[in-house]
């Protein structure tokens, strides 16, 4: 008998040739036997450099686990779980299974590490994978795969000053180059001496020595918060990274986390000569406005004065203007509003309202303003000043005396009299009156609604608690949408001859049907629950054959190169059919 000895990747989804197609379709009778007799335990690398990450490989031959093992904490590495790859092989009727489980460890901190070997189960067995030795080496060394994995991503920290004054913002750039990869984070970056604000993302591709990267910039504002040199970084950014793998795959994912080189910052104290006595601390360049209404009041009465400062620095750290030439005047805490115009909040305006009463009718103007700042460009203090504003302030008005008229006055001649409006003779039309609200039926019926609805949304309450405590219920309803669904998404396929997808679909109705009816999680459901739930279970011999067929039919299509669009259609009745007897099946 010839042998046929098949790899499947849901990357490719090569066929395996008509000779090794006509095999598998001749093998449908044979039944499916995989074991788990054996595990092995390896790292592609014995040696890292601190932020390094290693592929820590485990195979076993089997179905695998229900769900990987998460190996035991090691200080002074991260070990996370990247995921798993299965390999088929089928040599004269006999079908054997390979599960591969990835982890990426990561140093972060230098050493020499043992990762203790920790149990696996595998159909129905206890495994312990042997202990792993790895060596992390302190930043700055060099591993023989550091130079390859610095062409695959790499960082760059770019600041717009080398040289400022404290309290200055500026920019920089945290720019991230990598070839192919995802799962980027946002930077780590070190800024003793600085507060950084918000990372805005941006993503291009540039071409860079002869191969395009893909290249994300985190632009942020730094502002200097003390004097001297100053290191900024370095930046840090964690990502997976493809690698090639030397399994049916393709590729694999790896954590890096590579690092920028720090960049000096020379940060200069800002200067006494010329500072001004009311500067309050504004390192940048602006300008200011200043208005007021209305300017025509009485005493006592509100005039709103509007503050506006406005241009490029830390504008939400700008403080009022000190108005100590205010006295004359009754002041309220003032309203701030601040309105930004880029992303990275480096140009804006602080706008101050505040309402002022003034207290006697000598006020002539509301007292100028001035705002003084450092301008970093020009190296020099700059005051900005705002004449006053001219108003009108009138005596608060008195209260009006009543004319009284003494008895045996004289009528001024051609003054109009003043007599007693003349008394109506006629009503007018009377109007008939309506009856009460309370009286009429369209109100009465009116006051019901309330209570209907109490009583509707009590009932519903009700239905939807009871539905929320039977979480069994619930999932027969979600599976029986899902099985709905993907009964139309296998018509599709089958009438587009989507083999590969057929069957894909197929094995995950049959994992809901079967996770509903046995309470188990769907993703754990395989072949085996056949012989070690059902079959105890009593399920006629029937059924047993037409899941297992289904089963072998949906692990088989993944190598033998899918159905043809005939033998996709006649299936889609028996996959109906078996839904249904399943759907019926007592089982606990």
């Amino acid at each position: 008998m010839p042998i046929a000895n098949c790899q499947s990747s849901a990357k490719t989804g090569v066929a395996c040739g008509a000779q090794r197609r006509a095999f598998a379709v001749a093998a449908l009778v044979l039944s499916f036997a995989v074991s788990a007799r054996g595990q092995t335990a390896g790292l592609d690398r014995s040696t890292i450099a601190l932020g390094e990450a290693a592929a820590l490989t485990i195979a076993l031959s089997g179905n695998g686990p229900r769900a990987a093992p998460q190996p035991p904490d090691v200080p002074g590495l991260s070990i996370t779980f990247s995921g798993q790859a299965r390999q088929f092989q089928l040599i004269n009727g006999r079908a054997s299974s390979t599960v591969t489980l990835t982890y990426a460890v990561l140093g972060r901190q230098p050493g020499d590490y043992t990762i203790p070997s920790f149990p696996i189960e595998s159909d129905g067995a206890k495994l312990m994978t042997p202990p792993v030795q790895i060596k992390v080496l302190p930043r700055g060394e060099k591993t023989p795969a550091s130079a390859e994995m610095e062409k695959l991503a790499f960082v760059r920290l770019v600041s717009a000053r080398k040289d400022c004054f404290i309290g200055e913002i500026f920019p920089i750039e945290v720019q991230l180059y990598f070839a192919a990869g995802r799962d980027v984070q946002l930077p780590n970056l070190r800024c003793e001496g600085f507060t950084v604000g918000k990372m805005v993302p941006e993503q291009t591709t540039v071409p860079l020595n002869g191969t395009y990267y893909n290249l994300v910039r985190f632009r942020s504002l730094v502002t200097p918060v003390k004097t001297g040199k100053l290191q900024l970084g370095p930046a840090e950014c964690q990502l997976n990274i493809q690698l090639r793998a030397q399994d049916f795959f393709g590729f694999r994912l790896q954590q890096v986390s590579p690092q920028s080189e720090p960049v000096e910052i020379n940060v200069l104290p800002l200067p006494e000569a010329g500072k001004p006595a009311g500067f309050g601390g504004a390192v940048g360049k602006y300008d200011l406005a200043y208005l007021a209404t209305p300017t025509n009041v009485q005493v006592g009465d509100p005039i709103t004065v509007k503050i506006q400062i406005s241009g490029r620095g830390a504008i939400d750290q700008v403080a009022l203007p000190p108005l100590d030439a205010w006295r004359e005047f009754k002041t309220y805490p003032p309203s701030v509003k601040v309105d930004l115009f880029d992303p990275l909040s480096l140009m804006g305006a602080k706008n101050f309202e505040q309402v002022v009463m003034p207290q006697n009718a000598a006020i002539r103007e509301l007292p100028p303003v001035s705002f003084s700042f450092f301008d970093p460009e020009a190296k020099a203090y700059r005051t900005l000043t705002q004449p006053a504003i001219p108003i009108r302030v009138q005596p608060g008005a008195g209260t009006q005396q009543p004319t009284v008229v003494l008895p045996g006055a004289q009528r001024v001649p051609g003054a109009a009299a003043v007599d007693i409006v003349h008394i109506k003779p006629h009503l007018g039309v009377l109007a008939p009156a309506r009856a009460p609200l309370l009286v009429q039926p369209w109100f009465v019926a009116a006051q019901a609604l309330p209570v209907l609805a109490w009583m509707a949304l009590l009932v519903w309450r009700r239905r939807a608690d009871a539905l929320a405590n039977n979480p069994r219920l619930l999932r027969q309803r979600a599976v029986e949408a899902a099985i709905a669904a993907g009964l139309d998404e296998l018509r599709g396929h089958s009438a587009a001859n989507r083999g590969a997808e057929f069957f894909s679909t197929t094995f995950r109705l049959l994992q809901e049907r079967l996770g509903e009816r046995l309470d188990a999680p769907a993703a754990s459901i395989t072949e085996s629950v056949i012989e070690e739930r059902l079959r105890p279970a009593g399920v006629a011999d029937a059924d047993l054959v037409a899941l297992r067929g289904l089963f072998e039919l949906c692990d088989r299509a993944r190598f033998s190169g899918g159905q043809d669009c005939a033998s996709l259609a006649v299936l889609v009745p028996k996959v109906e059919t078996a839904l249904e007897r399943i759907k019926l099946l007592e089982l606990k």
